[in-house]
């Protein structure tokens, strides 16, 4: 069976390695953290002469290192390997670190000893490269970089890019997306997973099982009725603009379960955190400021999504836009929604304002880019209600329309780049 190439969080990897820090992998459960650490950078640095017995490796979700969930136990453990080592740098590799719990320090009962602690023992060290995979955003990122002092550097991975997923199915083009469209990346659904039914369960049972789970256990949420119909409610909405006010409103109405804001922002920022969605907050693109609300979410994963809504709503335009969404976030770049308000005089000479958007901006290498999701650009009327924000940024960035099908890509005369969703998706020069 052929490996699934990861080279963009492998070379972040590579490039990362003896520079002092401690790499944090991170990112949603079940997207391939541990295979990135252990199979493809493992096996670099061993290809490149790093005797394995160098490699001190600790997996805290395994039964086998349950003894080392507690900070003092782990830094015993890792005293009494590192002492086996006799030369050479000492790469350590650890699981799920957010497992590992405080332990009371043994010489001022008063105070914690964390998994920080014990890890900033080898920061910095010239014989030593640490590296860990956690599951949980707040965990990963806020205290990191505080108890760091930003010395931590974050790698965040994501379920498998659609170029990932053909890369590695080598199957006609047109095929491989449609099952990626249905099912989406999550890693072992991908590989071992071949009957629909095996991935719509396998999917399911994950987004039950383990999601909800966390989301609820990151905010301690009460109300597992309004977890549940949040998340079906960002799930059915994708790309659509809402708060938790909105949210709130609408389960009153259409469920009869009484909320408030607070507790419908408090499990929207586990879901976030959780990594099983994404904010994309509202730009605007004249006036060179964010909005405060109401923001878009878009699904970690395309097949995630779908299950969830038992294969029901399979609106292309919306799985279309969260599947470009995904694939901008996992080339490490992190679209805004653009906010473009159009002013016209009526025949009385009367101002009016029009607010229109553009599904996505983004901060490329070589500049800003302008991106819109039109399914199809054959109604001229349509069209030009589509693009209508792309011509009045007055401004000379590129812009590009992604469709489900344009042949070929190319230049029009106004200077817009158009292509289909696949040679997007294939094709990373397209942004540049």
């Amino acid at each position: 069976m052929s490996e699934i190439k990861r080279d963009f969080y492998l070379h972040q990897l590579i490039d990362s390695k003896g520079d002092g820090q401690i790499k944090i992998i991170t990112g949603l459960r079940r997207c391939g953290k541990s295979y990135l650490l252990h199979n493809l950078f493992g096996n670099f640095i061993k290809a490149n002469g790093v005797n394995p017995s160098n490699i001190i490796t600790f997996q805290l979700n395994k039964k086998k290192d349950a003894a080392f969930r507690r900070a003092i136990p782990l830094s015993n453990e890792l005293e009494r390997r590192i002492a086996l080592i006799k030369s050479g740098v000492i790469y350590i590799f650890i699981d799920e670190i957010q497992l590992c719990l405080p332990s009371v320090d043994p010489e001022d009962p008063s105070k914690l000893i964390t998994f920080y602690d014990v890890l900033s023992d080898y920061q910095g060290e010239g014989g030593f490269d640490v590296y860990v995979t956690g599951s949980n955003s707040h965990l990963l990122s806020k205290d990191v970089a505080t108890d760091f002092r930003g010395k931590g550097k974050i790698i965040e991975i994501h379920p498998l890019s659609f170029s990932e997923y053909h890369a590695y199915k080598n199957g006609e083009v047109s095929k491989d997306y449609g099952d990626y469209f249905t099912f989406g990346g999550m890693p072992y659904q991908v590989v071992h997973c071949h009957s629909d039914e095996e991935k719509e369960k396998y999917l399911k049972d994950l987004f039950q099982e383990t999601y909800i789970k966390d989301i609820g256990d990151n905010v301690k949420a009460e109300r597992e009725d309004v977890l549940n119909e949040l998340v079906l409610d960002l799930c059915s909405s994708v790309g659509s603009l809402t708060n938790p006010n909105k949210i709130a409103k609408t389960l009153k109405s259409e469920k009869n379960i009484s909320v408030t804001d607070d507790t419908i922002a408090s499990y929207l920022s586990g879901c976030v955190n959780s990594f099983l969605f994404s904010e994309c907050r509202r730009y605007d693109v004249k006036g060179k400021k964010y909005f405060s609300y109401p923001s878009k979410y878009y699904c970690a994963d395309v097949g995630l999504r779908n299950c969830w809504l038992n294969l029901r709503q399979q609106e292309e335009t919306h799985i279309m836009e969260n599947i470009i969404f995904s694939d901008l976030v996992s080339r490490g770049l992190y679209p805004d929604v653009g906010v473009v308000d159009i002013f016209r005089k009526d025949e009385d000479g009367k101002t009016s304002r029009l607010t229109t958007e553009i599904d996505f901006v983004i901060n490329a290498p070589n500049g800003r880019v302008y991106i819109q999701s039109v399914f199809n650009v054959d109604d001229p009327a349509k069209k030009a209600k589509e693009l209508r924000p792309l011509f009045n940024i007055r401004d000379y960035r590129k812009r590009i329309v992604i469709t489900r099908s344009t042949p070929k890509p190319y230049v029009d005369e106004d200077g817009i780049t158009y292509c289909s969703i696949t040679d997007f998706l294939l094709e990373p020069s397209l942004i540049d």
